[in-house]
């Protein structure tokens, strides 16, 4: 699955997807991001794209995950994983 981010958020801004899915981040603004939770921290550069690793190796699946940009605090998500 993929997820953008641009303009200070991440689109979708509540993504659900299974444990056995990889993420892809693609940062299509002008600004570093990253996406962090508590067993990752992914940074992705302007014009730039990151994937993970298959995401229930990251996070425990059956819950809503809150994830967030360590650079722009208030642009925040959610990951479902199922």
């Amino acid at each position: 699955m993929q997820i953008r981010m641009a303009d200070f958020s991440f689109d979708p801004f509540c993504a659900i997807v299974s444990g056995d899915q990889k993420l892809e981040f693609v940062n299509e603004g002008n600004n570093r991001h990253s996406f962090t939770v508590p067993k990752l921290d992914l940074d992705v550069l302007s014009g730039a794209s990151e994937t993970t690793k298959p995401v229930g190796e990251i996070l425990e699946p059956g819950k809503t995950h809150k994830y967030l940009c360590k650079y722009h605090p208030r642009m925040t998500a959610e990951l479902q994983v199922e």
